[in-house]
């Protein structure tokens, strides 16, 4: 038992995102500590790891947020949970915030959510299996593919492209905010250039990844919100933990 916790593979819960779509309520409050249904949001990413059977995570915040993020997960982890703690000082983005991680993470591979995300079941079969390329990314069927990444899928089953936020999607299938990575990743992420916005985006590595034949998905099981694109999906996402529960 002991052996099987020590081999399973860290999480990194990215929580350093200005959330700007919530404006006003998000120039007061981090996104991720707006409730959804009976919890900061923060805390359903916090369970959502731990019951797919993460023990060992390292929290990013910015500076004004990290303080709030300590105190209400040291009170509410699990036991046998380890938290690390990394402050993003400046917004550059989510790959900018892997880079951050680097010197905790020791193991092979590593498992990285989006602060935002809401998933009504926990992904532990995916943390169990080991990754046999660099990246494995979480996808689901959505009615707005247009919102996110969009990836097309062939007969075969294999990956043909990504595009990020497309106006015409030739898919309703996108990536979730959850994705594994081998430790050999980091020498990926220097490569990535920013976005329009001074950003390095994860999904930057990820398509990185499916250029060099790397990539590998995996389909999510249930609902999957992105709480953090509008009022709307945060109302969503507290009667989706409210009616079926999140996490199962």
């Amino acid at each position: 038992m002991l052996e099987s916790i020590i081999n399973r593979p860290p999480g990194v819960l990215l929580l350093a995102g200005l959330g700007s779509r919530l404006s006003p309520v998000t120039d007061v409050v981090n996104k991720n500590l707006l409730p959804v249904y009976d919890k900061p949001m923060a805390l359903h990413s916090l369970d959502f790891l731990q019951k797919s059977g993460i023990r060992k995570i390292i929290v990013v915040a910015n500076p004004k947020d990290a303080e709030s993020f300590s105190r209400l997960f040291e009170l509410n982890k699990q036991p046998e949970t380890s938290l690390f703690y990394v402050v993003q000082d400046k917004p550059l983005g989510t790959a900018h915030a892997i880079k951050l991680v680097k010197q905790f993470i020791t193991e092979d591979e590593f498992f990285s959510l989006w602060g935002d995300n809401v998933f009504e079941f926990n992904l532990g079969f995916s943390v169990s299996t080991p990754l046999s390329g660099m990246c494995r990314i979480h996808l689901t069927r959505v009615g707005n593919p247009q919102d996110f990444g969009v990836v097309e899928i062939d007969r075969r089953k294999r990956i043909l492209r990504i595009a990020d936020k497309p106006k015409n999607p030739r898919s309703n299938i996108v990536c979730t905010g959850f994705m594994g990575f081998k430790s050999e990743v980091f020498g990926l992420v220097k490569n990535i250039a920013p976005n329009p916005k001074g950003e390095y985006d994860i999904m930057g590595v990820v398509r990185l990844t499916h250029s060099q034949n790397m990539l590998e998905y995996a389909f999510i099981r249930g609902s999957w919100i992105d709480a953090g694109v509008s009022f709307d999906t945060l109302l969503k996402a507290s009667i989706l933990a409210k009616e079926k529960g999140l996490n199962r």
